[in-house]
C-alpha cells in the first residue's frame, strides 16, 4: 500500500489524504465532463416524474371536484338524523293503570289513581297531577315516579259536585334521564311492613258517634339512609274493588327503626281482604336525607 502523502492545509497544518482519496478525486477531474450531461438527464427525468406526478393528481380532483363537493355538503345530513334520533328515544307517556272513587261519607269522596312509569332509564322527577271535572280542575298536586315504578296518587275528600265525572289528567312531567336507577334505589328503598292488621268497625271495638275501622301495622326502615319525612300510602281492597284509601307521613324515619303506624277511617267499611302498604320518598332530592351524626 503506498504511504499517505502529507499535504498542507491552507491553515498551514499539514493534513494526510490517502492514495485511495487520491485516485477518486483523479477520476472525478478526468470524468468530470462525462458526468455533467448525466446528472442534468437525472435530474430532468426526476423533474418530469414529479410533475407527471402533481398534473395526475390535479386531473383527479379536478374530475371528481363535483362529487366530491356534493358528498362534503350531504356529509352533516347523512351522518345523524337528529329528529329520529329524539324522537326514538323521548320517554313513553305516563300510563295511568287505575282510577278508583271511595268513600262518601258527608258528600265527600276520595279519588285514588295508581300511575305506571313505563320506562326503565327515565325519572318522572315532578309530574303534575289535576283532579278534573269537565273542563273544571277540581285540584292540583305534584309528585314523582321512578322508572318501571307503580305509584298510587290520591285526592282526598274531594266535593260531591265531582262525584261520577271526575277524572285524573296528567298537566306535565319533567323527565330526568337515569341509567341503572334500580342499582341505585335498591340500597335507599329498603321499606319492609309487618304485622299488619284491620280490623273493621264491628271487630275494632272502638264505641262512639261514628264507626271506627282501624289499620295497624309497623313499617322498618332497613336501608343506611336516615330521611326527614316518608310517606306511606295505605290502600284497602276486598277482592279486585277498592275500599279505602289514606296518607300517613312520618317524620324523621332514622336507619333501622321500626315505626309502629295506626290509621283510622271514620267510617262503616265493607269486608276487607288485601292491604296495600306503600311508602314513598324522594331519593333523588338531597334535602330529603337527615345528616349523618
Amino acid at each position: 500500500m503506498p504511504k499517505p502523502l502529507k499535504v498542507p492545509k491552507t491553515n498551514g497544518q499539514p493534513e494526510e489524504v490517502s492514495g485511495l482519496g487520491l485516485k477518486l478525486s483523479y477520476w472525478y477531474v478526468i470524468h468530470k465532463p462525462q458526468l455533467k450531461p448525466g446528472i442534468i438527464i437525472f435530474l430532468a427525468v426526476l423533474g418530469l416524474i414529479f410533475y407527471g406526478y402533481a398534473g395526475y393528481r390535479l386531473a383527479v380532483i379536478l374530475i371528481n371536484e363535483r362529487d366530491f363537493k356534493n358528498s362534503v355538503s350531504n356529509l352533516p345530513q347523512e351522518l345523524i338524523n337528529y329528529p329520529y334520533f329524539r324522537e326514538a328515544n323521548k320517554p313513553k307517556a305516563l300510563e295511568i293503570v287505575s282510577f278508583d272513587i271511595a268513600g262518601g261519607e258527608d258528600q265527600r269522596y276520595d279519588y285514588i289513581a295508581k300511575v305506571r312509569n313505563p320506562n326503565p332509564n327515565y325519572v318522572a322527577s315532578a309530574v303534575i297531577f289535576q283532579l278534573v271535572s269537565g273542563d273544571t280542575v277540581l285540584a292540583e298536586k305534584s309528585s314523582f315516579i321512578y322508572p318501571n315504578e307503580e305509584k298510587y296518587l290520591a285526592f282526598f275528600g274531594q266535593t260531591a259536585n265531582a262525584a261520577g265525572g271526575a277524572a285524573v289528567r296528567i298537566a306535565q312531567v319533567s323527565w330526568r334521564r337515569f341509567a341503572k336507577f334500580a342499582d341505585f334505589a335498591d340500597s335507599r328503598l329498603r321499606f319492609s311492613q309487618s304485622e299488619v292488621v284491620f280490623k273493621s268497625a264491628m271487630e275494632s271495638g272502638i264505641r262512639g258517634e261514628l264507626p271506627v275501622s282501624t289499620l295497624n301495622f309497623k313499617i322498618t326502615n332497613g336501608s343506611a339512609y336516615s330521611y326527614w319525612r316518608v310517606g306511606v300510602y295505605m290502600v284497602l281492597y276486598n277482592g279486585s274493588s277498592l275500599v279505602g284509601a289514606n296518607y300517613i307521613l312520618l317524620d324523621q324515619f332514622e336507619s333501622g327503626r321500626t315505626r309502629p303506624v295506626e290509621m283510622k277511617w271514620y267510617e262503616p267499611m265493607s269486608s276487607v281482604s288485601r292491604v296495600e302498604i306503600a311508602p314513598e320518598v324522594d331519593i333523588l332530592d338531597a334535602a330529603a336525607y337527615m345528616p349523618v351524626e
